[in-house]
C-alpha cells in the first residue's frame, strides 16, 4: 500500500470517456498519464497512478489504464477510481488504438506549487493585512499577541427565560473534562460580573468579581496571610491566629475581650465579721457565708464571709460593699489579694499544695501555729507562713514526716508546672503585641526575657529535688 496524499482524480471533463466524433464510449480503450506537456505514452514521461481501494488506502498500478464497455476506467473488470498526487498530461485512445483526446495539463495548475504559493502569501501578508477567520482555529505551539489594544472577544448569548446575557471568554483545558472557564455574565438590569469556573470531576467552583467591587466564592475563600480591609477611612485586619484588629476594639479583639469581660472568677479567703451585736448586719454584695463562731453571748458571735473576685484585663477586681466586714477591716477596693515576699499570688500558690496534706499557717518568728486545715483556700495567711505535709507526734512534739524522694519530685513537678503556667500568662499578651506589630521596645525586650526564662524552666531536672536551683523570673518592671 502507498502512503500518499491524492490530489487529482483521473477522469475526463465529462462523466465517461467517449470518442471524439460520436457519442460513443471508448470501450476497451486505454488511458496514459504523464508529466505536464509531455507525451504520456512514452514510459519515461509517465508518473505514478494509484488505485483507491474500498478501505480508503491506495495501491500503485501500471499504465495504461483500461476503459470498460461503459466508458469508465476499470481494474480487473470492475469500475475503479484512479488518482495521482500531481497535475498531469493525459492521452485517451479507443479500442482500435486511435488517439481520441490529448490534454497537456488537465488542471492548468500544479497543486503542490499552488499550496506553496498560498503558504508563502500567508507568511508574508496575513500578519500584516489582518483578516477574519470563520469557524474554529487550532494553533499548534505558542500564540503571541502584541500591541497596546485589548484582546477583544465578543459574541453575546442571551437567555431570555432567566433574563441573563453572557459572553464566553477563555477556556483552559486539563485532562478528562477538567477545565477553567472565564466569561462575562450579566443579570439584565440588576448587575454584572466576571465569572471564573474551575471544574474537576463533579466539583464546580465559581468565583465572582462583581461590578460593585464585591468578590464572592461558592466555596468560601482561603488566604495565605493576614487580610486587611480598608474602607470609609477605617482599617481592620484579620490575622491567621483568628484575632481581629480594628478601631472599634481599640486594637486587637483579643485585647478588648481581655480588658472588658470576665474570664475567671474565684472567692477570696474568708474574713470574720466581728461581734454581731443586736442590729441587722450586711456582709456585702457577692459575699458567701462559710462559717459561724458562737460566743458566750449572741452579740459576740461572728460570721466568716468569702467574696467573689472577677478576673478582668489581667487583674482580680472586687469592690466590697461599704457596710461589709471586709470593707470596714481593709478599706475600699481591697479584696484580700495576698502575695508572698516573691510576689506570688496566694490564690495561685494554693494550686501547689497537695489535696491530702495538712496545711499549717504559723508565725515565722516564734513558730506559733495560728491556722490548721487540709483545704488551703480556707486559710487567710496574713503575715503568716504556710507549710504542708504529713505530721507525726514524737517525743512530745508535732514533727513533719520525712518525705520520700518520689514525693519531693512530685512537689518539684507541681512547682515547675505552676511557674510555667505563670510564664505562659505573661508571654501571651506580649506575643500578641508583637504579632500585631503593636509592641513597644520594652514589650519586645520583656517577651525575649520571659521566653528565655521559660526555656530555663523547661530544662529544670526535677530528679534533683529538693536541691534544685530554680531560675530567677524576669523583673516584672520590665514589662
Amino acid at each position: 500500500m502507498a502512503d500518499i496524499t491524492p490530489n487529482i482524480v483521473v477522469s475526463m471533463p465529462s462523466q465517461i470517456f467517449t470518442q471524439r466524433r460520436e457519442f460513443k464510449s471508448c470501450s476497451n480503450g486505454k488511458i496514459y498519464i504523464g508529466k505536464i506537456d509531455t507525451d504520456p505514452t512514452i514510459a519515461e514521461n509517465q508518473i505514478p497512478v494509484y488505485l483507491e481501494n474500498e478501505d480508503g488506502k491506495y495501491t500503485r498500478v501500471g499504465q495504461p489504464l483500461i476503459i470498460g464497455t461503459g466508458g469508465y476506467p476499470v481494474y480487473n473488470g470492475q469500475i475503479a477510481k484512479f488518482v495521482t498526487e500531481e497535475g498531469h498530461a493525459m492521452a485517451v485512445y479507443d479500442g482500435d488504438g486511435v488517439q481520441q483526446f490529448y490534454f497537456p495539463n488537465v488542471l492548468k495548475y500544479e497543486p503542490k506549487k499552488a499550496i506553496k504559493e498560498l503558504y508563502d502569501a500567508l507568511d508574508t501578508k496575513f500578519d500584516k493585512t489582518g483578516g477574519t477567520v470563520n469557524g474554529p482555529m487550532t494553533v499548534e505551539g505558542n500564540a503571541k499577541f502584541t500591541g497596546t489594544d485589548y484582546l477583544d472577544k465578543s459574541g453575546v448569548i442571551t437567555d431570555k427565560k432567566n433574563n441573563v446575557r453572557e459572553t464566553n471568554g477563555l477556556r483552559i483545558r486539563g485532562i478528562e473534562g477538567q477545565r477553567a472557564d472565564l466569561r462575562y455574565w450579566e443579570k439584565i438590569g440588576q448587575g454584572a460580573s466576571l465569572k471564573l469556573n474551575v471544574i474537576s470531576g463533579k466539583s464546580n467552583g465559581e468565583f465572582d468579581f462583581r461590578q460593585n467591587g464585591e468578590f464572592r466564592a461558592s466555596g468560601g475563600a482561603t488566604f495565605g496571610g493576614n487580610v486587611t480591609i480598608s474602607w470609609g477611612g477605617r482599617t481592620a485586619t484579620f490575622h491567621e491566629n483568628g484575632d481581629v484588629a480594628g478601631p472599634i476594639w481599640g486594637g486587637a479583639l483579643s485585647g478588648y475581650i481581655n480588658r472588658t469581660f470576665v474570664t475567671k472568677a474565684r472567692l477570696t479567703g474568708f474574713a470574720w465579721t466581728g461581734g454581731l451585736g443586736y442590729e441587722p448586719h450586711t456582709f456585702g454584695n457577692g459575699g458567701v457565708i462559710v462559717g459561724i463562731q458562737a460566743g458566750a453571748y449572741t452579740t459576740n458571735s461572728q460570721v466568716a464571709v468569702r467574696y467573689l473576685q472577677l478576673w478582668v484585663g489581667g487583674t482580680w477586681r472586687y469592690k466590697p460593699d461599704e457596710n461589709s466586714a471586709v470593707f470596714k477591716k481593709f478599706g475600699p477596693y481591697t479584696n484580700l489579694f495576698l502575695k508572698d515576699e516573691s510576689g506570688n499570688d496566694w490564690y495561685e500558690v494554693q494550686k501547689l499544695f497537695a489535696t491530702d496534706t495538712l496545711k499549717i499557717a504559723y508565725i515565722e518568728e516564734n513558730g506559733l501555729v495560728k491556722m490548721v486545715g487540709r483545704d488551703a483556700d480556707m486559710l487567710v495567711p496574713i503575715d503568716l507562713s504556710v507549710t504542708e505535709g504529713e505530721w507525726a507526734y514524737r517525743d512530745g512534739k508535732i514533727q513533719p514526716r520525712i518525705y520520700t524522694h518520689a514525693e519531693l519530685e512530685q512537689k518539684a513537678t507541681w512547682e515547675k508546672d505552676n511557674l510555667l503556667d505563670k510564664a505562659a500568662r505573661v508571654i501571651a499578651p506580649l506575643q500578641d503585641a508583637v504579632d500585631l506589630d503593636m509592641a513597644t521596645g520594652g514589650e519586645k525586650a520583656a517577651l525575649l526575657a520571659w521566653k528565655k526564662y521559660r526555656v530555663l524552666l523547661n530544662r529544670v531536672d526535677i530528679t534533683q529535688a529538693p536541691d534544685i536551683d530554680w531560675p530567677e523570673p524576669p523583673d516584672s518592671g520590665g514589662q
